[in-house]
């Protein structure tokens, strides 16, 4: 009876500790500063654009250039209103070698009356890591970035340009 009540003891203990051992590296956050410009107003069919893409740097936790392609609905920009993002791809290379890939899952842009600013909120789904110790165990991720597409540029035939902050975790 003592050695069954010291086995089942011991095998609670084992689960216990298994439980409480770290079964992966914890997730790293960063939080970077971006800014870029419209480098290509994409093609329209029927109510939507594809082929929107933005390029520039991000400043801060991991430093580096980056470039998203997006798709939308309404194919303009909805004045006073909301344009849906539908979808897209992006990269992020860094100073330190990094590179990220991954989907823009879902996102918006909420436009002033004038069409001149535009909130941006939009979602991230990170779906590979290489090139640095930052993507050992790498497993996937997500981010988000919130900013302002400020429209103002084209009315001198400039791009729009995007400001805003990155935030990644994976």
């Amino acid at each position: 009876m003592r050695r069954s009540i010291f086995v089942v003891i011991l095998l609670f203990g084992l689960l216990a500790v298994g439980r409480m051992a770290p079964t992966a590296e914890a997730d790293r956050s960063y939080t970077d500063v971006v800014t870029g410009t419209e480098s290509s107003t994409g093609t329209i069919s029927g109510n939507t654009r594809t082929g929107v893409t933005f390029n520039g740097t991000a400043k801060g936790d991991l430093p580096g250039q980056w470039s998203v392609t997006l798709s939308y609905t309404p194919a303009s920009p909805a004045c006073g209103g909301r344009n849906r993002i539908i979808g897209g791809s992006w990269t992020f290379t860094g100073l330190d070698g990094t590179i990220l890939t991954g989907t823009v899952s879902r996102g918006s842009v909420t436009f002033d009356q004038y069409c001149a600013f535009g909130q941006v909120d939009s979602q991230l789904l990170i779906t590979s890591c290489t090139g640095s110790a930052v993507c050992t165990g790498f497993t996937g991720g997500r981010g988000r970035f919130d900013g302002t597409l400020n429209h103002l540029p084209l009315l001198v035939g400039k791009p729009a340009i995007i400001t805003g902050t990155l935030q990644l975790r994976f």
